[in-house]
Order: structure tokens, then C-alpha cells, then sequence
């Protein structure tokens, strides 16, 4: 496993496949550059009766948000899901990895 203080080493990279003399050297760099520094959570977007729309990680318990409206509510819960992160990290806990999956089922008609 490489960690975050090697990746600019060019054994780090050789170590994920990289080969500095290929062609598409820089490409292949910022996309392995980029998977290691971001992470995906999956989010329960609501309406609500009221008004605006609720936002949740099932991932990260408790990381909730809001908005008055959809892109509102999703800028708001990066921010939050930033902070739950830098929280866990200052606590010296581990980054849960998203293990969530959305299904939708179709049932009869009552």
C-alpha cells in the first residue's frame, strides 16, 4: 500500500503501474493522483414537507445537512462530510470506506 507521504516518489508510482516514459505519463498520473485523494460517499437526498430538502451518509452516522434546494443541500453536505472527516482524522479514528448501495424495488399496488 502506498501512503500519502510517497506520492510523488517515482517508486510509489512505478509500485501502482506507472511508467515515466509512457505517453500518457501526465494523464495516468493526475487520474492515480486524484483516486487517492478523493473518496465517494453515497447520500440520501429528501424533500421535505416543509419545504427544502434533508441529506444524509449512511456512511458516516450522524453526518446530516440541508438546503432550500438540491444543490444547496448537496454543497452543504460536502462541507459537512469534509468536517465529520477531519473530525474522525483529529481523533486519531479511521476514514470509513462507502460500502452503501442504492436498489430500488417494485412492489404490488395495495
Amino acid at each position: 500500500m502506498v501512503n500519502a507521504a510517497d506520492l510523488k516518489s517515482a517508486a510509489a508510482k512505478a509500485a501502482c503501474g506507472f511508467e515515466p516514459h509512457s505517453r500518457h505519463w501526465e494523464t495516468r498520473e493526475i487520474r492515480w493522483y486524484a483516486s487517492i485523494m478523493t473518496r465517494r460517499y453515497t447520500v440520501v437526498l429528501e424533500r421535505e414537507a416543509v419545504g427544502g430538502f434533508s441529506v444524509s451518509v449512511p456512511d458516516l452516522p450522524g453526518c446530516v445537512s440541508q438546503g432550500e434546494t438540491e444543490d444547496e443541500a448537496l454543497a452543504n453536505i460536502r462541507e459537512a462530510i469534509d468536517g465529520y472527516i477531519e473530525g474522525l482524522k483529529a481523533d486519531g479514528l479511521p476514514v470509513p470506506e462507502s460500502h452503501t448501495k442504492i436498489a430500488t424495488v417494485e412492489i404490488k399496488a395495495a
